[in-house]
């Protein structure tokens, strides 16, 4: 789901939070600036995505949060502040040499990989956060 964020209410917040629940560190702030988001380089993406950045000059950059429930995808090259909610059980992610592709329909994104450890790192968080949750849920 996609989410403007230049009036956030409580009520849209709390629509976000459903989809992608809480911050893995606190304090639990919806900002592209909070702690443990990691920022790629967008090779390719879906043309609502490509819309939504068209105007962007230079290099497309997102920043990306790990969290409870999904991924926030933050776009700083849009004129409001645009993020987008993927919930894990949503998503597909490919790594290929150089770069990875997340998936959950009608989202695509291809990112860049140029520093290995962080693409592992940011990989490692996303499996773990799925796991843990697919582990709650099995027990429900």
């Amino acid at each position: 789901m996609l989410f403007n964020l230049s009036n956030p209410d409580t009520p849209l917040l709390e629509q976000l939070r459903g989809v992608v629940g809480v911050a893995l560190v606190l304090p639990d702030e919806l900002s592209p600036r909070a702690a443990g988001i990691q920022q790629f380089v967008i090779i390719d993406a879906n043309d609502d995505i490509i819309r939504l950045i068209q105007g962007a000059l230079g290099i497309l950059t997102c920043q990306i949060e790990v969290r409870t429930l999904g991924l926030l995808i933050w776009f700083q090259e849009t004129i409001a502040p645009m993020v987008l909610a993927l919930p894990y059980h949503q998503l597909a992610l490919f790594k290929g040499g150089d770069y990875l592709q997340l998936h959950s329909h009608p989202w695509r994104l291809k990112l860049l990989i140029e520093d290995e450890a962080v693409s592992r790192e940011f990989q490692r968080k996303l499996f773990a956060q799925r796991a843990i949750l697919h582990h709650k849920n099995a027990f429900k």
